[in-house]
């Protein structure tokens, strides 16, 4: 039984293009971001429309930022 204030989210929606959140976090830059979705359960193997997952996006945006590192 759910509590009446329970709020659910799904941590892995998805854009029309297949786009996760974490793919944006990383994209972005945003370390924080990327650490504090992996630990609400984002699935960092999901892949967007052009097959890219997660750990594409950190490479592609920020080659110099160890983003990647925490999507393995």
């Amino acid at each position: 039984m759910q509590a009446e204030n329970q709020v659910i989210l799904n941590v892995d929606s998805q854009t029309i293009g297949l786009e996760t959140p974490l793919m944006k976090a990383c994209e972005s830059g945003n370390r924080e971001i990327v650490i504090a979705l992996l630990r609400a359960g984002c699935n960092p193997l999901l892949k967007d429309i052009q097959e890219r997952t997660a750990d594409t996006y950190a490479k592609l945006h920020h080659p110099n930022k160890d983003i990647h590192i925490f999507l393995r």
